[in-house]
């Protein structure tokens, strides 16, 4: 999958494709959640293959899409239901499948490589898959859908500028920028979710540094940054430095990371109302929100000062959890649905990556 300011899958650096699934082990764990000890299950789930599975969405039902690699190292599409049935999923054509979201009523979005480019697909709750691709694109990716079936992600033109995109049920695509953004290669706008009202946020580039921003059902775009977050072009992170918002809820309150002057990744969350807290877990080096639900819980990873991966579990009072699935020396969450569930990944010593499921 080609993705400009792509987020570094946690504990590797780099976005691993992953596999078709089946459920290995069920244990018991028990989380402090505001100060509450709830039970929960934690289910792990692998490849019959090369075992190196990513899940990357979780929707309300529990039903779960992500991808995985096959013995010949290409990336295919999965959907794992909720009661732990595998589908593979891939588009007509493709020689490699990311999904990225799922939304309540079972459609998927994401992006398919034919061998020459990607493109953009929505597969129906009832299998169907249909492809498609903004005027102008040389690559689509697709980031999120709501529960309308609305799709919004970015493309990239011929001269490498990224742009967003805004797919409505109906196929009609509608095209933004940023007010601000770049023009150049690897510069634009990249929207990354999309709430049930229609609201999206994402992160554009302006040549200097990277911001966030809210983009209105109505279409209005509000720029934002993190406090503190830096300016500049980050050579270790192969990006803009800056502020990277990466979910946003029903009620438009929005969770992402920023990179300060050093380029140490921090946490925030924004409210509906703009206000924006840091969120920095004790003993942290880098932390990466990644999702957040109606509740306002976050969901993540963060790395520690020994440079090892953990999850973490923010309430909305701010206390937060880390998570570690058992045997793992790197645990990455990636996506929460409205009951908790929480969907990830993460790493054993032989730095194989497992699908995971934490029921609460």
């Amino acid at each position: 999958m080609r993705k400009l300011f792509a987020f570094p899958k946690f504990g590797a650096g780099i976005r691993w494709p992953k596999s078709l699934v089946h459920c290995l082990a069920l244990w018991g764990l028990a989380l402090s959640f505001s100060g509450i000890a709830l039970a929960a299950t934690f289910a792990t789930f692998d490849s019959k293959g090369s075992g190196e599975t990513s899940p990357e969405s979780i929707n309300a039902a529990g039903a779960i899409t992500g991808y995985f690699v096959d013995k010949d190292g290409a990336p295919r599409g999965f959907l794992r239901s909720p009661r732990g049935d595998i589908t593979q999923i891939d588009p007509p054509g493709s020689v490699s499948t990311n999904p990225d979201c799922i939304n309540d009523a079972g459609a998927i979005t994401g992006d398919y490589s034919d061998g020459t480019r990607s493109h953009g697909f929505l597969r129906s709750p009832s299998g169907p898959f249909t492809t498609f691709d903004p005027k102008g694109s040389v690559e689509t990716s697709p980031e999120s859908i709501n529960a309308a079936g609305v799709i919004t992600g970015n493309f990239e033109d011929k001269d490498g500028t990224s742009h967003g995109f805004m797919r409505s049920a109906g196929g009609d695509i509608t095209l933004f920028d940023a007010p601000g953004a770049g023009t150049r290669a690897h510069q634009g706008t990249i929207p990354v979710s999309i709430n049930t009202s229609g609201a999206i946020t994402g992160y554009y580039t302006d040549g200097a540094r990277s911001h966030g921003f809210l983009r209105s059902p109505g279409g209005d775009i509000t720029s934002f940054d993190a406090p503190s977050a830096g300016t500049g072009w980050s050579q270790g992170q192969g990006q803009f430095l800056g502020t990277f918002p990466r979910s946003i809820n029903a009620a438009g309150a929005i969770t992402g990371e920023y990179q300060d002057e050093g380029g140490t990744n921090h946490g925030f969350l924004r409210s509906a109302g703009g206000d924006i807290t840091t969120i920095d877990p004790t003993g942290s080096a880098q932390i990466f929100p990644r999702s957040i639900n109606a509740a306002g819980v976050i969901t993540g990873g963060y790395k520690d000062k020994g440079n090892t991966t953990h999850g973490f579990l923010r309430s909305p009072n701010g206390d937060i959890t880390t998570i570690d699935a058992s045997g793992s020396v790197a645990t990455s969450p990636e996506s929460i649905n409205e009951a908790g569930a929480i969907t990830g990944y993460f790493m054993d010593k032989d730095f194989i990556f497992h699908g995971f499921l934490l029921s609460p």
